[in-house]
C-alpha cells in the first residue's frame, strides 16, 4: 500500500463508526465511551493493561504477529468515542492525522490539531475525546522494553536532549509523564506516519526491520524537535528545560531559565542536577560545544566568529573548554575528519564536566 491508497482507506467510516455516529446524533451528541473492556482501578479510573489490549483484538488495533511479539501495537482510533480517565502500561503516542483530539488531564485540558501529538508515558491519568467524522487519530502503543533493545540505545549518544529522553523512556521510575509537540509544519513527521501503517496494513519483505526503523526515526525526529515546536509539556519535564537550553545556550542564564519555567532558580538547579546528573553550566557548556562543532564544520566563519555565536566572549576562556572537550583546538577540529568527533564526544554520557560550568 503507497500514502495515495492510505489516504484513500482511512477516511471512509467504518461500519462501527457509522452505527456510532448514528447513536450519536440521536442521543443529541454524546460520544460513546470506550474502556476497551478494561476495568476500573482502585483509584476509579480505568487502567488499559498490555495484555488487554492484544486479548482484544480489535479491527481497529493492528500489531505484528513477528518477532516483535506483542511489543508494538499500531491503533486507527475510532471515532465518535470518548476514552474515560485511565492510565496504561505502555508508552503511547497520538498522532492527530486530520481533525482534532481533545486531551483531557486531571488539572487541564488540550485541543491537538492536525500535525500534533502528544506522548504520553505509562502509569499517566488521562482521557481524550475523538467527535467528528474528520478526526484521524493514529496511536502507538510501545511496551518500555522494545525501546530498551537497539531501538533506543543507539541514539543516547547523540547530545543532551536525546541522551535524557532515551534515559527516561527507558527507566520504568522516571519522572517524565507527558510532552504535546507541533510537526504540522513538516511534512517529514506526516510522511512517517503514513509509511509506518501502510507497512502494517499491506506488508512487504524485511517489515519487521522496517517497521523499527520507522519508529527510530520517529523519535529521531521527535528528539530534533525545536522549542518552538513544544505546545506543552508537563511542569517537571526535563525534556522542555534541556531543548530551552539547547536552543538558547549561547545566553541562557539560571535565573533566566527559572522564569521561563516559573521556578525557583535554586530549586532548578537542584532539579536538573537530580534528573540528569549534571549541573545547569556542563549541559550549557555541553550544548555550547555542540553548536561549535556544527559551525566548524557547516560554516566558514573564523573561530573568534563562532565563539561569539555560541556565547563566549573571553577567546581564551573558549579555546581552553574546547581542547578539555576535544583534546585539540578548533582549527585541529575542523581540519580533522570531523564525523569521527560527532556521535560520543558530544553525549552527556561522555562529556566532563569542567571547574567552574558554563559562563
Amino acid at each position: 500500500m503507497d500514502r495515495a491508497a492510505f489516504r484513500q482507506a482511512v477516511f471512509p467510516l467504518t461500519e462501527r463508526e457509522q452505527e456510532l455516529k448514528r447513536q450519536m446524533e440521536q442521543q443529541g451528541n454524546t460520544l460513546c465511551e470506550d474502556t476497551f473492556l478494561n476495568k476500573k482501578g482502585r483509584h476509579g479510573t480505568y487502567r488499559f493493561t498490555s495484555a488487554s489490549m492484544v486479548e482484544q483484538n480489535r479491527k481497529n488495533i493492528l500489531w505484528l504477529r513477528s518477532r516483535l511479539g506483542e511489543c508494538l501495537r499500531l491503533i486507527i482510533h475510532t471515532r465518535f468515542t470518548r476514552l474515560p480517565m485511565h492510565t496504561t502500561e505502555f508508552i503511547s503516542v497520538n498522532y492527530v492525522y486530520s481533525g482534532h483530539l481533545t486531551l483531557h488531564l486531571p488539572d487541564k485540558e488540550f485541543v491537538l490539531t492536525e500535525g500534533q501529538f502528544y506522548l504520553m508515558n505509562a502509569e499517566v491519568t488521562h482521557s481524550f475525546e475523538i467527535a467528528g467524522e474528520d478526526d484521524i487519530i493514529l496511536g502507538l502503543q510501545l511496551e518500555r522494553e522494545f525501546l530498551s533493545r537497539e531501538l533506543l540505545y543507539d541514539l543516547a549518544g547523540n547530545g543532551p536532549v536525546a541522551s535524557f529522553l532515551t534515559r527516561t523512556l527507558m527507566s520504568p521510575k522516571s519522572g517524565f509523564s507527558y510532552i504535546i509537540a507541533d510537526y504540522s509544519q513538516d511534512d517529514k513527521m506526516k510522511n512517517l506516519f503514513e509509511d509506518l501503517f501502510c507497512e502494517f496494513l499491506d506488508p512487504s519483505p524485511c517489515r519487521d526491520k522496517l517497521v523499527e526503523n520507522y519508529i527510530q526515526t520517529f523519535f529521531i525526529l521527535f528528539m530534533r524537535c525545536q522549542d518552538s515546536q513544544i505546545v506543552s509539556a508537563s511542569r517537571t519535564d526535563m525534556q522542555a528545560v534541556l531543548m530551552y537550553i539547547q536552543t538558547h545556550c549561547a545566553n541562557c542564564n539560571l535565573e533566566q531559565l527559572a522564569r521561563e519555567f516559573h521556578y525557583n532558580a535554586k530549586y532548578l538547579s537542584a532539579l536538573i542536577k537530580k534528573r540528569t546528573g549534571y549541573t545547569f553550566g556542563d549541559l550549557v557548556t555541553a550544548a555550547r560545544m555542540e553548536q561549535t562543532c556544527h559551525y566548524l564544520r557547516h560554516s566558514d566563519l573564523s573561530v573568534q566568529e563562532i565563539a561569539a555565536l555560541c556565547g563566549y566572549s573571553n577567546l581564551h576562556f573558549f579555546y581552553t573548554k574546547f581542547r578539555q572537550q576535544f583534546g585539540m583546538t578548533p582549527m585541529e577540529y575542523r581540519a580533522t575528519d570531523a564525523d569521527i568527533h560527532t556521535t560520543g564526544d558530544l553525549s552527556l554520557f561522555e562529556f566532563v564536566p569542567a571547574e567552574g560550568g558554563a559562563t
